[in-house]
């Protein structure tokens, strides 16, 4: 004869169980089940409590590689059109001005993909974050700073 195993966790149907290690039961001589109320964690070698493989992260940079389609960052056998936008705003000394104007530009563009922020604002910070650029003002509103002619004829590329 095969025992059979029934459980019986007597909870309601769609209640969920945290996750759970380890769980120590003893039972005595006359069957009474004891559960251990304080479960044992690991310690490390420095005496601390916790996982001892924990590998300390740092915050990863922030690039804007992702925030473009992919023929314009030269998939496809295109033209890699983002390394030379960033080659030109790292040789090139612009103004505050003229990278918010630039942001604008690339912001109202259409070589941005569905990742796009909803908001200038965010699009400007990632944008200056991302390339060490200088940023003044992080709240400065689009309208204010339509680029100019002879910044489209620059990045012809991204209009």
């Amino acid at each position: 004869m095969t025992p059979t195993i029934t459980n019986n966790f007597n909870a309601p149907i769609g209640q969920y169980i945290a996750h759970v290690d380890k769980i120590e039961a003893h039972f005595d001589k006359d069957m009474t089940m004891h559960i251990a109320s304080e479960p044992s964690l690991p310690t490390s070698p420095t005496g601390q409590i916790g996982p001892i493989n924990s590998i300390p992260t740092s915050p990863t940079p922030i690039t804007i590689d992702g925030y473009f389609k992919g023929p314009f960052r030269g998939f496809g056998g295109n033209t890699d059109y983002l390394s030379q936008l960033k080659s030109e705003l790292k040789n090139m000394n612009y103004s505050d001005t003229d990278i918010c104007r630039i942001a604008v530009l690339i912001y109202n563009s259409h070589v941005l993909n569905q990742r796009r922020p909803h908001t200038f604002k965010n699009w400007y910070s990632i944008f200056t974050q991302s390339l060490n650029l200088p940023c003044s003002n992080p709240d400065r509103q689009p309208r204010h700073f339509q680029p100019t002619d002879e910044l489209r004829s620059k990045f012809y590329y991204i209009a």
